[in-house]
């Protein structure tokens, strides 16, 4: 949002020009004839400046709209905490699965159901699929691999067995 005036155009621009210009342009005793119907200097400039005060009433909302817009994207991290503090709050107070909760604008937290033994088994499918797909390991495939080389021996060679004289093996 610009903080910069917005530009008049059409029949505004048009209604404020003429506004301006009548006051002093346009003689006190002058007759002048609009769609059929004459007015006087005072009249037609009185019905100028009731046609143009729609718009200015336009322009000063869309002001205080931007006005009220910047203010609420300033306090909006403000206003999500303290809406989750108060849901948390309520949820203490009223106990966590009491359907009172409602009345005062949130939801009852759902139950998770537990899965069928089809669903089971087709989930457990379907991650070892993408295990293999994406060549990556489940979390028990994983703690089995950092046990086994935590408990593997070092790295480092076996120091060089000491050097014998004369036949090395025993007939």
């Amino acid at each position: 949002m610009s903080s910069e005036p917005e530009i008049i155009r059409g029949d505004e621009l048009t209604l404020d020009t003429f506004h301006a210009a009548a006051k002093t342009h346009i003689a006190a005793d002058a007759h002048v004839a609009v769609d059929g119907k004459v007015f006087t200097k005072p009249e037609l400039i009185a019905k100028a400046d009731e046609l143009r005060t729609p718009f200015k009433a336009k322009r000063a909302m869309k002001t205080q709209l931007k006005k009220a817009s910047v203010e609420l994207d300033s306090k909006r991290v403000e206003i999500r905490r303290f809406v989750i503090g108060l849901n948390i709050g309520l949820k203490a107070f009223l106990g966590n699965d009491n359907p009172e909760i409602v009345k005062f604008g949130f939801k009852v937290d759902k139950k998770h159901r537990s899965l069928t033994a089809e669903e089971a088994d087709k989930r457990a499918k379907k991650a070892l699929e993408s295990r293999k797909r994406h060549h990556t390991m489940g979390r028990l495939q994983k703690k089995a691999l950092d046990e086994s080389a935590s408990s593997a021996p070092d790295a480092t060679p076996p120091p060089p067995a000491p050097e014998t004289r004369g036949p090395t093996h025993v007939a």
